[in-house]
């Protein structure tokens, strides 16, 4: 799982800036306006997580776009907008760079949203750009080389990643250590591991989360940790 999010979060840190591209039209100029287009997902990621929201089934998901040329902003105002989800028609409106919308409910998926300005100078412009939508995930946080440890107890925290909430607190964490379900602990998000004195050298300890979003039941994210026991 966490060699998911790690490759996620290659196409995330390349998602988080603007999209910056090239526009054409049937009349187009070399000078031709650039489109810089804008998304955000309300999914939750921790605070130090760097990459980009992305979302997830049903999500609320704001994009927004200017028009850029000679690196100045141009101003809209006056202009006819059109915006496309998947080739159908979404919004539209005098001067609207704006558009709202939710993610649909099939996961992993792709969604491409396109603007159109129809008459921008008595020509066509065009842009449309690729939205991930995902699946939620969680990762277990184990802080030992080679997933060794020694001492009588080992703690384990769940980072969860593109739920649709705004704190981890509002979802719901089972621990399942070795087969036996662990009890509810004041944080439910780490898991505090005791070790019994007769514990062998070398033995395994193989741990297993399932995290739930009690108000999103399809949001379900799981992972798995093996530690082993070193004295």
């Amino acid at each position: 799982m966490l060699s998911t999010v790690k490759k996620a979060s290659v196409f995330i840190i390349l998602a988080s800036g603007f999209f910056i591209i090239g526009s054409f039209s049937a009349h187009a100029q070399q000078s031709a306006p650039q489109f810089l287009i804008t998304w955000h997902a309300n999914t939750y990621v921790p605070s130090n997580y760097t990459g980009k929201a992305l979302p997830g089934a049903y999500t609320q998901i704001t994009a927004s776009f200017e028009l850029l040329s000679g690196g100045k902003l141009l101003n809209l105002t006056g202009q006819t907008i059109y915006w496309y989800l998947n080739g159908n028609f979404l919004d539209n409106g005098t001067g609207k760079q704006t558009a709202i919308f939710n993610a649909p409910a099939a996961t992993p998926d792709t969604e491409t949203l396109e603007v159109q300005l129809p008459n921008y100078k008595g020509g066509l412009l065009v842009r449309d750009i690729s939205i991930p939508i995902v699946d939620p995930e969680v990762v277990i946080e184990a802080p030992f080389a080679n997933g060794s440890f020694s001492g009588n107890s080992a703690t384990l925290h769940a980072t969860p990643y593109f739920f649709g909430v705004t704190s981890p607190l509002e979802l719901t964490y089972v621990w399942d250590v070795n087969g036996i379900t662990a009890k509810n602990s004041e944080n439910p998000q780490d898991l505090t591991i005791q070790i019994n004195s007769g514990a062998a050298t070398g033995a395994n300890i193989n741990t297993t989360l399932n995290v739930s979003n009690p108000k999103r039941i399809f949001e379900i994210a799981s992972a798995n940790k093996s530690l082993i026991y070193a004295k």
